[in-house]
């Protein structure tokens, strides 16, 4: 799928496949994820990094951030090595692809007991992880994620819990505290009670949770910052609302 990142979605384009070059790993794919920055690529609203090098918007491109496969050729000189075959997981734009070229440094090899459909989702557990070792590294005590009804939230939720890092939750609806629940979460609060903020408040106090990972952006980010403790940090880590940011001066300083 190439998108043409105009507003215009994509389109299946036959593309003619160049030789491989030094550290490039020619990968069968055979899953491909769906994410909401899958969706920012296709309007233009994500610009996206094939390699170190941006795109800008409104330059076409492929479609599709991560995915499965199995290697099928490698170039010169490859940093990791990998017999054709191999089941990997990549990090590379092509996920919605038949075939994509991918340096070998950003392909992980498969454990035999995972199935190319669940190694597909790799950003979302790099991610996951991520998010952790900053919240430890940095001392902070208790963690706040927005959108937690989604895959990288509900990602976090499992993990989170078995690290022993409390998390608090934060959802749109109510269906989805129960759901949650039963998957492990302990706070799980709804963004569009009128007493969210206040809640929030309460939460962060009780647990000192003075780290936040935005996803929605927009106004959400000002919400969360004014029910911090002071001098806390937030992530903004992707942008669902596809609005400004909104927060008051006051909780940006402190």
């Amino acid at each position: 799928v190439i998108s043409s990142r105009d507003g215009t979605r994509g389109s299946f384009q036959d593309v003619k496949m160049e030789p491989l070059k030094e550290n490039e790993i020619l990968i069968k794919v055979a899953y491909g994820t769906l994410n909401p920055s899958d969706f920012g690529t296709l309007d233009g609203f994500y610009p996206v990094y094939p390699g170190d090098q941006a795109i800008p918007k409104f330059t076409k491109c492929r479609v599709g951030i991560e995915g499965s496969g199995v290697v099928v050729a490698s170039g010169e000189n490859c940093k990791y090595k990998l017999e054709n075959g191999t089941k990997v997981s990549f990090l590379q734009l092509g996920g919605w692809s038949e075939y994509v070229t991918v340096p070998s440094d950003r392909v992980v090899k498969l454990n035999e007991n995972v199935s190319l459909k669940n190694g597909a989702p790799t950003g979302n557990a790099i991610t996951c992880l991520f998010m952790h070792k900053l919240a430890i590294d940095n001392g902070h005590k208790a963690v706040v994620q927005n959108a937690a009804n989604s895959a990288l939230g509900r990602m976090c939720i499992r993990y989170f819990k078995k690290m022993g890092t409390p998390l608090i939750n934060i959802v749109r609806n109510d269906k989805y505290i129960e759901e949650l629940k039963k998957e492990g979460a302990e706070y799980v609060i709804n963004q569009e009670k009128d007493d969210f903020e206040e809640k929030l408040q309460e939460l962060t106090k009780k647990l000192n949770a003075t780290l936040a990972f935005d996803v929605i952006s927009g106004e959400m980010t000002g919400r969360i910052l004014w029910a911090m403790p002071c001098f806390s940090e937030l992530y903004i880590l992707g942008a669902f609302s596809q609005k400004p940011i909104m927060a008051g001066i006051e909780d940006i300083l402190f």
